[in-house]
């Protein structure tokens, strides 16, 4: 049976030793057209399919998953109605400050197409070697690392 990621026919996918920061596994993925991506499981679980689908499809299905677990979070935490947007702000400016730090180390391609567990890879690589690494993720996934590790 064949399978795709939005419009790409994958010919296979190869579980790797690498695990997300939250110990979850990686698959790389091989397209028809010669191209691959590495991404969590996870990932590729959600968004395979039996027919090419648009892009509009993939981010929807993303969205959908990825929000429901935020909006689980925000419950947990007992985040009020008055708190939500200070949240999203946080959330935003982590991702936002950890990805300019681990662009300025490493990248000069596309910004847009660099997955964040790379630049999760570069912080947890490069932390301590800035003297401002206050909104570093830790290596856990679960937020910015204030603990003093020196």
């Amino acid at each position: 049976m064949e399978q795709y990621i939005n419009d790409k026919k994958i010919v296979a996918t190869i579980n790797l030793e690498e695990k997300t920061p939250m110990n979850n596994d990686m698959v790389q993925v091989c397209f028809e057209d010669l191209t691959k991506e590495v991404m969590p499981k996870v990932r590729f679980e959600l968004l395979v399919t039996n027919e090419p689908s648009n892009a509009s499809d993939v981010m929807q299905k993303l969205k959908a998953r990825v929000g429901a677990i935020l909006f689980g979070t925000l419950h947990e935490y007992g985040i009020k109605w008055g708190e939500v947007n200070s949240m999203s702000d946080a959330m935003v400016d982590l991702v936002n400050n950890g990805f300019k730090k681990a662009s300025d180390v490493k990248w000069g391609y596309e910004k847009e197409l660099i997955p964040l567990i790379e630049v999760n890879k570069v912080l947890v690589e490069n932390h301590g070697k800035q003297t401002d690494d206050t909104n570093v993720s830790s290596t856990t996934g679960s937020g910015p690392d204030t603990e003093d590790k020196g």
